[in-house]
């Protein structure tokens, strides 16, 4: 019988990293604010031998630079994005992680492991999970530190024999949608990815999963204490507020991640740019006009699912967050 009572473990995803810049401080810090057990980070090698933190190999999706993160030394690539994004260390994420005593899941993008490895080993290696694409890499490294961390697969396909994979590492972590019934008895294995809908994260620690690895660290909270880090997720996005005798328009743009809009509604009359739902692509506008005296505002999104805010306590945060910025 499973230990029931194993806390089961909810990690952000690059941090909190749809409302703020992924694989940063600032979103790893953000998540453990938002009552996340830890974080994962992407690790990648500069030519000079720095472990740096970026999920693709290339600054195109994030930057609009057509330049590889790898082909960089550290200083050509903290000079290249200044202004834009802090340039995170391995070394830092990890002294954060130390600090606050937190998961922290190390995903190897490179093949300089060997790089990521001494740096690693300047920390403690509790609640240090080593986890890779590249099961080579993942195998390799636990010959040499085996018992020392936790190591992980990862995959997006149903292995031909799980047994197999167990027999290797520590932990598996499958991509969400290849989660079936055959992970249920090795479910204190099992730590998939990336899970964004509240009923399926209560699911899988009902189950006594692992954890899971979700892109909201807050899932898991009540509602009270959710509603105002799912408002950081509009502020983010409402880049302009215009009060006129008709309504008042909002002015969105999607800075942060591809998502599909289901539904913006309220007890007053709303009218959107576009027809919805809608997948509403990065660097896309979208504009909301509210008429009428609303009491709250419905927001439905594919990463959030349904939001409901009271309407003048949203007003207030999202002037705080445009003046802010």
């Amino acid at each position: 019988m499973k230990d029931t009572t194993k806390q089961f473990l909810l990690l952000g995803h690059r941090g909190s990293s749809l409302l703020w810049p992924e694989n940063t401080l600032e979103a790893f810090s953000k998540a453990l604010e938002a009552g996340a057990d830890g974080f994962e980070l992407d690790v990648m090698v500069t030519t000079d031998g720095t472990a740096v933190l970026f999920h693709d190999p290339n600054l195109k999706r994030l930057h609009g630079i057509d330049v590889g993160v790898e082909e960089l030394s550290y200083d050509q690539l903290r000079d290249l994005l200044n202004g834009k994004q802090q340039v995170c260390t391995l070394q830092e994420a990890l002294s954060l992680a130390d600090d606050y005593d937190c998961w922290v899941d190390i995903e190897i993008k490179t093949m300089q492991w060997h790089v990521v490895r001494e740096t690693v080993s300047k920390f403690s290696p509790k609640k240090k999970i080593i986890s890779s694409f590249r099961h080579d890499v993942v195998s390799d490294w636990a010959k040499l530190d085996n018992g020392r961390y936790l190591f992980a697969y990862i995959y997006q396909h149903f292995p031909k024999d799980i047994d197999a994979y167990l027999s290797e590492v520590d932990l598996l972590k499958p991509e969400i949608s290849f989660l079936d019934e055959r992970y249920d008895g090795i479910a204190d294995r099992v730590l998939p990815w990336t899970v964004n809908e509240k009923n399926k994260i209560v699911e899988l620690k009902q189950k006594a999963f692992f954890g899971a690895i979700s892109d909201f660290p807050n899932l898991l909270e009540e509602e009270n204490q959710r509603i105002s880090q799912n408002a950081g997720y509009l502020i983010s996005a409402v880049k302009n507020i215009e009060i006129t005798a008709d309504g008042i328009k909002l002015v969105l743009v999607n800075t942060l991640a591809p998502v599909q809009i289901k539904e913006i509604s309220s007890d007053a009359e709303v009218e959107t740019s576009e027809q919805l739902p809608t997948w509403w692509d990065v660097g896309k506008s979208l504009t909301v006009v509210i008429r009428g005296n609303p009491s709250y505002l419905l927001v439905d999104t594919s990463y959030t699912g349904v939001m409901s805010f009271p309407f003048n306590q949203l007003m207030k945060w999202l002037q705080k967050g445009i003046n802010e910025n």
